[in-house]
């Protein structure tokens, strides 16, 4: 079995170490094959329990949706949400996370994954379920969390940025921010968070939008 077959017999990119048990049943022994396939590039092991199919020309993983099946509960978050959404100019090369459990960070065969810990009433508010288009979905902070976990849980402690410093620093396109934040999610994100800048943000976001429905 080379990998064609294999990802016709899994049904997708992303499996377990038991998906792949399955697809191999048929074979006297398993864990050679297994071996085999590792050795000759055509799987890749991410972690313990979990594997991609090489990518081709064809198809390949998907590289937000490992970061949700690597260490969870978590959703992403910070930069790398801020580039899905479309908010920052820069393609982010960590995928960043954040997670109900300790801090961990996992350097994979396909990339880096960092997870910073958030209390868990916090965890909860504004995540959101984005289908992916091979059909799957994955747990995305929306972008005003996105923008509030970087400046409480990124940011040093000890950094006396204003908001708008947070904005120039990130090169946020404040047209597309205007654009996709809703300020019902903000103004209870800020109540949750209970952070100066999370308030700078709402009151820049609520002058903005005031602005902009009067201009």
């Amino acid at each position: 079995m080379d990998k064609h077959s294999l990802r016709k017999s899994i049904g997708r990119e992303e499996f377990s170490y038991q998906s792949l048990l399955v697809a191999l049943e048929n074979y006297k022994a398993p864990l050679q094959k297994i071996n085999e396939l590792l050795k000759s590039k055509q799987i890749v092991r991410i972690k313990k329990g979990l594997y991609v199919i090489q990518p081709d020309e064809t198809k390949s993983y998907n590289p937000l949706l490992l970061a949700n099946l690597i260490y969870g509960p978590s959703y992403i978050s910070f930069e790398t949400a801020l580039s899905y959404w479309g908010l920052i100019p820069e393609r982010v090369e960590t995928i960043q996370s954040v997670t109900s459990k300790k801090n961990k960070e996992f350097n994979t065969p396909v990339g880096v994954y960092t997870y910073r810990y958030l209390n868990k009433d916090r965890y909860k508010l504004a995540v959101l379920l984005e289908k992916q288009a091979d059909g799957d979905h994955i747990f995305m902070a929306s972008p005003e969390k996105a923008l509030i976990d970087y400046m409480t849980l990124s940011l040093s402690k000890k950094t006396k940025a204003r908001f708008i410093d947070v904005l120039e620093d990130l090169r946020i396109d404040e047209s597309e921010l205007i654009k996709q934040i809703k300020l019902s999610s903000l103004r209870s994100l800020v109540q949750h968070y209970n952070h100066p800048l999370c308030l700078e943000f709402l009151i820049y976001m609520e002058s903005k939008i005031e602005e902009q429905q009067n201009g």
